[in-house]
């Protein structure tokens, strides 16, 4: 297997994974290359054939390079003082691509890869990463804990609830000495869930109050009433015109109206 780094830059990254808390694998994988392969003219050998054990058990024959008669073939090159093109003997190649086992450096959260031996792995996710991850996280929430003034100060803070409020809500004696005598309440301990969820708190309220020790991650979310947008009126131009135009001929026919009459007494 190539190495595609020193041991200078493993020991960098090494560094580097330890302090963002992740790890360093070493990741096997085929590389493709590309090389150019001389070409020679063929030849007929007897190759033996060996048994598991070992011993000749018969012959066969084979084709190989003749490495003694190479192919020759006339190439035209650039003449770089020149310019100019000039034919020249060469042997002849082709471009061959192959494949090689190499190792990288690869920077992920632990157990992110299956590992085949140490730290090297192929490439392969670990199926139960998520799981794991999980599971990871759970043991490091549990382990957070808090004194009974920051716990009863807490549930005071978020509603009102007092010590003596809260002991009447367990009935089971050994729980009640549990909780009543406890020096330091822990998260992981199944008591919390279960007088947590009787006040009314999910899993992730308790989770971010035993981390922060901050109340308010006790206090029910906020919910937004959506905005009503109060109705645009929106005005015909055409009617407005027509309107006031009728209304215009009205008040024209009264004024015509007054007019004769007024002529009429006149007369």
């Amino acid at each position: 297997m190539e190495k595609l780094y020193t041991q200078k830059e493993y020991q960098l990254q090494a560094e580097q994974a330890n302090k963002n808390g992740l790890f360093l694998y070493q990741l096997v994988k085929e590389q493709e290359y590309t090389i150019e392969v001389l070409e020679y003219e063929k030849k007929i050998i007897s190759q033996d054939i060996y048994s598991d054990e070992g011993e000749i058990i018969g012959s066969q024959e084979v084709e190989v390079d003749d490495l003694t008669k190479p192919i020759m073939v006339e190439e035209e090159i650039i003449n770089i003082e020149t310019g100019e093109k000039e034919t020249v003997i060469v042997q002849k190649h082709h471009t061959e691509t192959r494949t090689k086992t190499v190792v990288e450096l690869v920077i992920e959260p632990e157990g992110y890869y299956v590992c085949f031996k140490d730290n090297y792995t192929n490439g392969e996710i670990n199926p139960y990463y998520e799981d794991d991850k999980a599971q990871r996280e759970r043991e490091r929430i549990n382990l957070f804990s808090m004194t009974k003034r920051e716990m009863f100060l807490g549930l005071y803070q978020a509603k009102g609830i007092t010590p003596d409020m809260l002991k009447a809500q367990i009935t089971d004696p050994q729980a009640l000495i549990e909780f009543e005598y406890a020096n330091d309440y822990y998260r992981g301990n199944p008591l919390i869930d279960v007088i947590g969820g009787q006040l009314g708190f999910t899993t992730e309220q308790l989770d971010r109050f035993f981390e922060t020790k901050d109340y308010t991650y006790l206090l029910p979310p906020v919910i937004e009433e959506p905005k009503v947008e109060e109705p645009v009126e929106v005005t015909d131009e055409n009617t407005t015109d027509t309107t006031q135009s009728d209304v215009q001929d009205e008040l024209d026919t009264k004024a015509s109206g007054t007019d004769e009459i007024n002529t009429d007494i006149l007369e």
